[in-house]
């Protein structure tokens, strides 16, 4: 059966995980798919470009097809901001996939059928494919679970959540003053790195990524993101030719490519207070994460 809901993948220079994830979209068969790409960043990428571009020229299924490709290298932040605006003046709700994320067939049904169920539910801004503590989520009742951390390693959303998505984070100092980040979190040193982050990022013309200000939106709106219980989203990017996760190693994200099964809905949107604090020391407690190891990059550049 073809998936209704438009999906957007984006991508750049890397054409083996891209053809991965291509074709977990094309045994998918979106009716709409929007293609996003930034340009080379030099010669030594242009080939790569092409090749990546190349895997997605022929599509052999029925679908309307919308490529946004940047001639000049805009860089991740703004590349993948603005191929998501582009895509939501198109279209009211979309899956979203970068290169390096690779879902099994059911996080394509999960994601249309939750966007479906919470449309109009404006509390919930975010669906993830990926749980970081898919090994403690065991015997639940429901097939999801709400929290306030959203996982961009495959989701969804509506384009009255994207809405909010605000590059420069003009109302942080209001936010901060106001106790945002005490309402949202739990932890301490979750607080102080966030606050570091939304600072660097506050009114920065040259931001090194373009997530921790989706989180920002859904913090500020009061947004909760939804999580599955069985992880349906592996990062398959780890390594040479990453722009954030080269040098790091990839989490224990297994998928299974069989797995189905009935989506059981919750009655409403209440968080799972129990599950988000277990995400955010999950976060939090372990080794540097992404959040941590841009900030200790940062911290180099600006003391250099």
């Amino acid at each position: 059966m073809p998936l209704h809901t438009p999906v957007v993948f984006i991508f750049f220079r890397r054409p083996e995980t891209t053809a991965k994830v291509f074709q977990a979209i094309r045994r998918a068969r979106p009716r709409r798919l929007i293609l996003v790409a930034d340009g080379p960043r030099g010669h030594e990428d242009e080939d790569l470009c092409r090749q990546s571009r190349k895997v997605v020229d022929h599509i052999d299924w029925e679908c309307e097809v919308t490529r946004s490709y940047s001639d000049t290298n805009l860089g991740v932040a703004k590349r993948v901001s603005t191929g998501i605006t582009e895509a939501f003046k198109l279209v009211e709700e979309a899956i979203i996939l970068e290169d390096d994320t690779l879902p099994s067939p059911f996080f394509f049904k999960f994601c249309e059928n939750l966007l479906e169920q919470w449309r109009k539910d404006e509390r919930v801004f975010h669906i993830s494919g990926t749980n970081f503590i898919h090994d403690l989520c065991k015997d639940q009742q429901h097939t999801y679970y709400f929290n306030r951390h959203p996982a961009i390693w495959g989701w969804a959303t509506w384009r009255r959540a994207w809405q909010h998505y605000d590059m420069q984070l003009h109302d942080w100092p209001r936010h901060k003053k106001d106790g945002l980040l005490q309402k949202n979190l739990h932890l301490h040193n979750a607080i102080s790195e966030w606050e570091k982050t939304f600072d660097l990022h506050h009114e920065n013309n040259d931001p090194w990524t373009w997530d921790y200000h989706w989180v920002y939106a859904a913090w500020s709106q009061g947004g909760r993101s939804i999580s599955p219980h069985r992880n349906l989203v592996t990062n398959i990017g780890f390594g040479k030719g990453a722009t954030h996760t080269g040098d790091g190693i990839a989490p224990n994200l297994p998928i299974n490519q069989d797995f189905d099964e009935e989506i059981v809905h919750h009655p409403d949107s209440s968080l799972q207070e129990d599950l988000n604090l277990l995400l955010e020391k999950r976060l939090f407690q372990k080794h540097p994460n992404k959040l941590q190891r841009g900030l200790m990059k940062l911290r180099k550049l600006f003391h250099s």
